[in-house]
């Protein structure tokens, strides 16, 4: 029968926190009834006391509730009260472990306490009011780390809230920008990009060429006859044949290259790492696409059909900066605008033009079609269909030097409008000798059908990569 403890001067000690201390249970594990019983009739008043006679009955009732407190007397048999403890450790870390022990001093008891594995011990026979003493700080401890392991969650929740909500608002604040940028970059009715954006990327491109020893190509496209269109069918039918025009040129070039409204019904496209006769070749092509594609109200243009004029110059063949090529692919379009229209013009770097049967290295475009070949007609109806185009060729010209003007300054390009088209003369062809020629050669994809749908629109393209 173990001795019950006996009174103290700390029986008149407060309690410190305001705490419900039987809101917070208590486990004892003792082998011996009589120390439960005792232990129940000292302490059950004031604490929430629950008795185990056995380890496995204690870890079972633990496996049922959170306990705040588990007491457990050193000397049980099987297994010590130190050693049980040290087992609870693992699955209820926050649990507060305390000794009851008759040898307050043995090796095994400092060794727990050392390890941190017991809060207290409490030697037999207790004295009540030191074990009540000892029970109440222990559990304001544990209020006080429960509180903070709450506070602590809560505002790990919030943290998280407060990061998702950020990450949203800058996604968010991110989407907007883009739109913003984009809406800065953008041509507000074909989507391409604007003006102000191609200068930009163009005088950026030509640097990166210059640095690189590279060539870069530019088209000036123009509709021809634009405003008989607008008259006719009026504004919003223009603006829908722009915008059509626009899908087709996006979806007739390389994802490399840069497709831009330069104004009105003008476009630009940008051509990285390509030579002059490769240009060519390429605005030859959308030239011929633009003028088969199926256009909705194409027959209120002359010859049924809606057609381009395209001009063509490159850095460095035709000038040393962004500006003096843009302004020699410009008096390209006004050559090709000026000979019939319906056409590609590439510029000779001294603002001569390929449709001058004088200007010197000037390119023409030969079709080899079925084993014959021939000077490529003007019009695109003279064109053959794409899938019957066996080689294209650029032939240049061998001519006599144009005679010198006297003055290295040129008049100014004032490009023709839709009211002179009455006034333009008529095509010309040239014919080219064998013998006096230089060729580039390009495959050409016999497969390619201008009239499939818009996602197989430019299948020529590829494997022709300039690069």
């Amino acid at each position: 029968m173990p001795i019950r403890g006996s009174s103290s001067p700390l029986a008149g000690a407060q309690a410190g926190p305001s705490v419900a201390y039987r809101e917070f249970p208590i486990l004892l594990v003792d082998d011996r009834p009589e120390t439960l019983e005792a232990f129940g009739d000292d302490f059950q008043t004031e604490f929430w006391v629950v008795t185990a006679q056995s380890v496995d009955r204690a870890l079972e009732l633990l496996s049922q509730k959170d306990y705040t407190i588990v007491i457990a007397r050193q000397e049980m048999p099987g297994v010590s009260g130190a050693e049980f403890l040290a087992r609870t450790a693992g699955s209820w870390p926050h649990l507060i472990r305390i000794l009851l022990t008759d040898s307050p001093g043995s090796p095994t008891l400092t060794r727990s306490i050392d390890q941190g594995c017991i809060y207290h011990f409490i030697q037999q026979p207790w004295n009540r009011e030191r074990v009540a003493l000892t029970l109440r700080r222990a559990i304001e401890g544990y209020a006080v780390a429960r509180s903070h392991r709450a506070l602590v969650a809560e505002l790990k929740q919030r943290n998280e809230e407060m990061e998702h909500l950020v990450e949203e608002r800058t996604s968010q604040i991110r989407e907007w920008a883009e739109r913003q940028r984009k809406l800065a970059i953008s041509d507000g009715l074909t989507g391409l990009y604007n003006h102000r954006h191609f200068q930009e990327r163009w005088r950026r491109e030509v640097k990166r060429a210059q640095r690189y020893g590279q060539s870069v190509s530019l088209m000036i496209i123009d509709v021809d006859k634009f405003k008989n269109f607008n008259d006719t069918m009026g504004h919003p039918q223009g603006d829908h044949l722009l915008r059509n025009l626009s899908l087709l040129l996006r979806r007739s070039v390389r994802d490399v290259d840069l497709v831009a409204r330069y104004g009105g019904e003008e476009f630009v496209v940008m051509l990285p790492e390509t030579r002059k006769d490769e240009g060519v070749i390429l605005a030859e092509r959308v030239r011929s696409l633009v003028a088969q594609h199926p256009f909705e109200h194409r027959d209120v243009q002359p010859g049924g059909r809606i057609t381009v004029s395209v001009g063509v110059a490159s850095f460095p063949a035709d000038g040393a900066g962004p500006g003096e090529v843009l302004v020699r692919a410009d008096k390209a379009l006004y050559k090709a605008k000026e000979g019939g229209r319906d056409r590609v013009i590439v510029s000779q770097g001294d603002g001569s033009s390929q449709d001058d049967p004088n200007d010197e290295g000037d390119l023409a475009l030969i079709v080899e079609e079925d084993g014959d070949t021939r000077i490529a007609a003007p019009s695109a109806m003279d064109v053959p269909v794409a899938g019957a185009i066996d080689t294209l060729r650029l032939r240049q010209r061998q001519s006599e030097p144009a005679p010198a003007t006297g003055s290295d300054t040129e008049a100014p390009v004032v490009r023709p409008s839709d009211e002179m088209d009455d006034e333009l003369p008529g095509p010309r062809i040239t014919a080219l000798s064998p013998d006096s020629t230089d060729e580039f050669l390009v495959e050409v994809d016999d497969t390619f059908d201008p009239s499939t749908t818009d996602e197989d629109i430019a299948p020529w393209m590829r494997g022709h990569d300039p690069k």
